[in-house]
């Protein structure tokens, strides 16, 4: 319907090509202007299908007093709410893939024209976190050719379309008294302003500021949550490295829990040998009675550092001279290291602070030579 505009005018900017929600976006923001000014026209659209697509329309219809005609080309009529008013679109003018909406009144007129194109949108836009199904759908037709303008030569072109339109619509459905109504009252009904009154692009650009201000908050927010979520993936690693090194204390505990039973275990079926000499014997209970109490403190270091992750208390690291440790750790291993043939010693230096070990933390200063 279109097709005269682009003959008889030089001024008409060539369509963009839009996705089909920012296409809806245009038709919200235009409407979105008439409600702030509180301004009545007669509207006529052709929308795809989808209820989305008529929220603005029935809004606006919903705001204005009086309420305004609102006319929508439909190819079923009982598709049609209660607050619009139908027309079937006619076989001579079938329209296909197009979509508009006109505005026409004593103060402004205006024309948003759409076509859908056939190659599908290769992305799908989307303004808001929660998106409703219904527009969702829409996101997967075609792109859509898109145009706007407020001329009124080149609207003029569009209205006398609309009227060949409704000529056919009416002829083929006569039934219609609408559309008998229309065409009687036409020339008084769609008489246009010389041009648009300029509160409605005041408004317009006022709607269009509003919405990047709401996207520029969005991508705020949308960072904030991306370093959110950046700052939890860094605590996630974080856990997960200490929930690491948990199973390798586990781990380390076990064995060291394992070490004292297994040489408790060796030394229990040599004590009944009828051969075992006194000394011998008196050695390995000793030797028992010392893994016992190394059993014994490896369990309490245990319980003790369970209880300091309970209470949530900074352990503090207490200086002890490893001439006061190295010796019983020595001499707990000294019996089977002589069996084998290996001899086990140690060495300290002369300084009282020179080799100091951090009992809690498990640390030292000094080396030790065997």
């Amino acid at each position: 319907m279109v097709r005269r505009i682009e003959q008889t005018s030089t001024m008409f900017l060539k369509p963009i090509q839009v996705s089909p929600r920012s296409f809806k976006r245009q038709i919200e923001t235009v409407l979105g202007a008439l409600i702030q000014l509180q301004m009545p026209v007669t509207l006529f659209a052709k929308l795809p299908k989808g209820s989305s697509w008529f929220t603005d329309l029935k809004q606006y219809s919903q705001v204005i007093r009086p309420h305004p005609d609102i006319f929508v080309w439909v190819r079923d009529a009982s598709e049609v709410s209660d607050w619009q008013q139908s027309i079937l679109i006619p076989d001579q003018h079938p329209m296909q893939g197009e979509y508009f909406v006109l505005a026409v009144s004593d103060a402004v007129s205006f024309l948003i024209w759409g076509h859908r194109d056939d190659v599908p949108a290769a992305f799908a836009e989307s303004e808001s976190p929660a998106v409703d199904k219904a527009v969702t759908e829409h996101e997967s037709l075609p792109m859509v050719s898109y145009r706007i303008t407020l001329q009124k030569a080149l609207i003029q072109d569009f209205v006398r379309d609309l009227q060949e339109a409704l000529q056919a619509s009416w002829q083929q459905h006569p039934e219609q008294v609408l559309i008998d109504h229309l065409l009687t009252h036409w020339g008084d009904r769609m008489q246009l302003p010389d041009q648009c009154h300029p509160a409605l692009i005041d408004a317009v650009l006022q709607q269009e500021g509003i919405h990047q201000a709401k996207l520029q908050h969005q991508a705020r927010t949308y960072r904030r949550q991306a370093m959110t979520a950046s700052s939890l993936s860094t605590q996630n690693e974080s856990l997960m490295h200490t929930l690491r090194l948990k199973d390798d204390f586990l781990n380390t505990v076990g064995q060291e829990l394992r070490t004292p039973l297994s040489t408790i275990k060796t030394a229990l079926p040599l004590l009944s040998s009828p051969n075992l000499k006194p000394p011998q014997r008196q050695r390995y209970l000793e030797m028992i009675s010392r893994e016992c109490d190394r059993q014994v403190n490896l369990i309490n270091g245990v319980l003790e550092l369970l209880q300091v992750e309970r209470t949530v208390m900074t352990a503090q690291p207490e200086p002890v001279n490893v001439f006061d440790v190295l010796p019983g750790v020595v001499s707990t291993y000294q019996p089977l290291a002589q069996e084998k043939g290996i001899r086990l010693a140690y060495t300290v230096p002369n300084t009282p602070t020179g080799c100091l070990l951090s009992r809690k933390l498990g640390t030292s200063n000094c080396h030790s030579t065997a």
